[in-house]
């Protein structure tokens, strides 16, 4: 049910603004390019966490719909995740350190709305729904302060929701065809799958990310 209705909701938004729009007489032509940059990500749950630095590339549309307000579709790969450390101990001694990474690698699908405050500066928010492909995690572990643990595993995806839908928000500047901007990406859905074993790890975490980008107009 969670899928259906972040599909619906997509499908209305891209149906609903998915025109060449006339103002006046002038026809304003879409805009086609590339975009991609840094991507800082946590999972929203208790515990000492650190965010992960990750990445996000893909393509992207902008629909005008006035002079000054676009629809602005986006199909990106986008990785997240988390660093989460902890420091185990017992009477004074320490039992295990370390950090685990949780990563998590999807395809997103923004739909941006973009308003021009003024001429190259834009403000832009909207709904966002992204398909998890693969997860894994990576550890780092020493125990007693001699026997040091170290591994990297991939995770069944079965153990996560294969929807991640949220909102995201962000500003923007256009410098020719150039385009350079900051977003935050808040996730509304569960990432941990409730009947499987990372439900008690990750609790009800949601995925948080921070991006800046640059994107090139064709």
């Amino acid at each position: 049910m969670k899928t259906r209705k972040w599909i619906v909701l997509f499908m209305l938004t891209l149906f609903g603004f998915s025109t060449t729009t006339l103002t006046g007489q002038q026809v304003i032509l879409p805009e086609f390019g590339i975009k991609g940059g840094l991507n800082l990500s946590d999972l929203s749950i208790d515990g000492d966490t650190d965010m992960r630095a990750g990445f996000h590339a893909g393509l992207f549309l902008r629909l005008p719909w006035t002079e000054r307000f676009a629809v602005q579709p986006e199909v990106l790969y986008s990785t997240k995740g988390t660093d989460v450390t902890y420091d185990a101990e017992f009477l004074g001694i320490t039992l295990a350190e370390g950090e685990t990474s949780y990563n998590l690698h999807y395809i997103d699908v923004p739909v941006m709305m973009v308003y021009s405050l003024v001429e190259g500066l834009n403000i832009h928010f909207g709904p966002y729904i992204g398909f998890l492909l693969s997860a894994d995690f990576e550890t780092q572990t020493e125990i007693l302060n001699f026997i040091e643990i170290e591994t990297q595993d991939d995770i069944d995806t079965g153990h996560f929701n294969s929807i991640d839908g949220g909102l995201a928000a962000g500003i923007g500047m256009d410098i020719g065809n150039l385009k350079l901007g900051l977003r935050y990406n808040l996730g509304l859905t569960q990432v941990a799958d409730d009947e499987m074993a990372l439900d008690p790890l990750l609790g009800d975490a949601r995925n948080r990310v921070f991006q800046v980008y640059v994107g090139l107009r064709f």
